[in-house]
């Protein structure tokens, strides 16, 4: 609801980043729902609510800088979507990749993926 509501606010404005920022503001309320209600209803502190989302927060804000400075670098809409895209998805799976190998491998997205991928290969 919250994405939403900012995206048909803020997409007539600012296009692509409005809708980039629709996102922001969409993922940050879903957290913050959420995080409390792991809180109230599994009795997790939300320090370790924290510490599970701060590398993929830290990647999502990096890529989307990066994909700020790029699409500010690219001529007309479509390409500008395109390369914004293309570089949001790349830095964002690189970047999630090398994160997570450089915090020792914990159990997660990623490693669910990657056993669905050997599993897939090993058919």
């Amino acid at each position: 609801l919250v994405f939403l509501m900012a995206a048909v606010v803020l997409v007539p404005g600012f296009y692509l980043m409005g809708l980039v920022w629709a996102r922001v503001g969409g993922n940050v309320a879903n957290l913050l729902v959420t995080a409390l209600a792991v809180r109230r209803h599994c009795a997790m502190p939300l320090r370790s609510v924290a510490r599970a989302v701060i590398r993929p927060l830290f990647c999502g804000i990096t890529m989307y800088f990066t994909v700020a400075m790029v699409a500010g670098h690219v001529q007309g809409e479509s390409a500008r979507l395109f390369a914004g895209v293309l570089c949001g998805v790349g830095v964002f799976a690189f970047l999630t990749t090398v994160s997570w190998y450089a915090t020792g491998k914990p159990q997660g997205l990623e490693s669910t993926l990657i056993d669905a991928a050997k599993r897939r290969m090993n058919r």
